[in-house]
């Protein structure tokens, strides 16, 4: 399969040639009639939508959430309300053994990110260093810090729970309640 290339598993009904193999997006759009027509002054319509980030210098793929689905194909095709309803595999194969999937945001990488952060400051980069740095960098941080990150994932979770889309202003209001704090983006 080509880099840059997302398929959707849909059948080839009509074709026994095709059949059970992947189709890609555009043709799951075009039979659904929501490929847009392409025309004078028109812009190509993009698998992903492409941002860069000046500081990286690394492209990232980040749909306009005032689009609502119409930016790119990616987009377009993960606002249909099927799709929206479609488990994911590993999700439908655990309840269909009876048990339950609940998905929490991750916790567990603000903790990470502050031990490597801490790592990084204080280590001289020699494998005994490594030894003694590592499990000083778990010491050192604070409960007052991991109840921090705790409540943070659980405000991420009751804003979802209210229905705020991600990325929007409303959503980063009701995540981000210390509105006085500066992030340390060095530490990302």
């Amino acid at each position: 399969m080509p880099v840059g290339y997302l398929s959707l598993w849909c059948n080839y009904p009509e074709d026994a040639e095709k059949r059970g193999k992947a189709k890609g997006v555009k043709a799951v759009l075009l039979e659904r009639k929501l490929w847009p027509a392409q025309g004078r002054g028109r812009r190509t319509f993009l698998l992903r939508c492409k941002t860069k980030d000046t500081k990286k210098g690394v492209e990232q793929f980040r749909c306009d959430p005032a689009l609502e689905g119409r930016c790119c194909a990616t987009s377009l095709s993960q606002s249909q309300p099927d799709f929206q309803a479609q488990k994911g595999q590993l999700q439908e194969e655990i309840e269909a053994s009876g048990h339950s999937v609940i998905f929490y945001p991750k916790f567990i990488e603000r903790f990470w990110c502050a031990v490597k952060h801490y790592t990084r400051e204080n280590c001289l980069y020699t494998i005994e260093s490594l030894r003694t740095t590592i499990p000083a960098a778990f010491h050192s941080i604070s409960s007052a810090t991991i109840n921090k990150y705790y409540y943070h994932c659980v405000r991420t979770i009751e804003a979802y729970a209210s229905g705020f889309t991600y990325g929007t202003k409303s959503f980063q209001e009701q995540v981000h309640k210390n509105h006085r704090q500066v992030q340390d983006a060095s530490k990302w």
